[in-house]
């Protein structure tokens, strides 16, 4: 298909981007952590709904709704999507087919509250989370963050000699996958939710003492 936008702003950040009828102004909303790769995409794999007005004659143009900080993750960036889609009705008044890409974190949270007896579904979830956790930054400042993080595990291990003890600490499999579950919904790390349920013992068993 040839190219129907009569333009492509050169942002190659994170960001929410429209995509508009320029004979009906009818929107399509969508996010990524490269804009304008994406729109490129969209030249050769529209809509079926866009692909029929652009067959009838339609052109389009883009608007970039808002650009994303680097290090935001795709919670973030898929947030604003919805953002955008639900202020300009582009469901009911649009190209959009859905109120967003993926689901929130809290959704997928709830999730596996239904899921808690499959091992494997749990970990997929978990896995999806960890994912789109993950910051997203810009190219040229990846290199800088992965310099940073080097430096700051050096810094750690370090730290790690001096101050810190380790516990070791052996469960079954399906033990573990069970308090991982149980971290990611209070939202807290495996490490985090384990030193939480010693302290808390430890406190109840001073007030016992008492």
């Amino acid at each position: 298909m040839n190219n129907f936008f009569t333009n492509i702003p050169e942002y190659n950040g994170i960001g929410v981007y429209a995509l508009i009828n320029n004979r009906t102004g009818k929107m399509y909303i969508g996010a990524s952590k490269n804009v304008y790769t994406r729109i490129k995409q969209h030249i050769y794999s529209p809509t079926a709904a866009i692909e029929k007005d652009v067959e009838s004659g339609d052109t389009f143009h883009v608007e970039i709704l808002e650009k994303l900080p680097s290090g935001s993750n795709q919670f973030d960036m898929f947030g604003r999507e919805k953002y955008f889609i639900d202020l300009y009705d582009s469901i009911n008044h649009g190209y959009n087919k859905a109120p967003t890409t993926c689901c929130t974190k809290e959704e997928l949270l709830e999730s596996l509250q239904h899921f808690k007896k499959s091992r494997k579904m749990t970990n997929y979830i978990l896995n999806i989370i960890a994912k789109r956790e993950k910051p997203i930054f810009y190219k040229e400042e990846e290199t800088q963050a992965m310099s940073d993080l080097s430096n700051k595990t050096k810094y750690d291990l370090e730290y790690a000699k001096k101050k810190l003890k380790r516990i070791p600490l052996d469960v079954q499999k399906e033990k573990y996958d069970e308090i991982k579950a149980a971290a990611a919904a209070a939202g807290e790390s495996v490490n985090g939710y384990i030193k939480k349920a010693i302290d808390d013992r430890m406190e109840r068993e001073a007030e016992n003492d008492e």
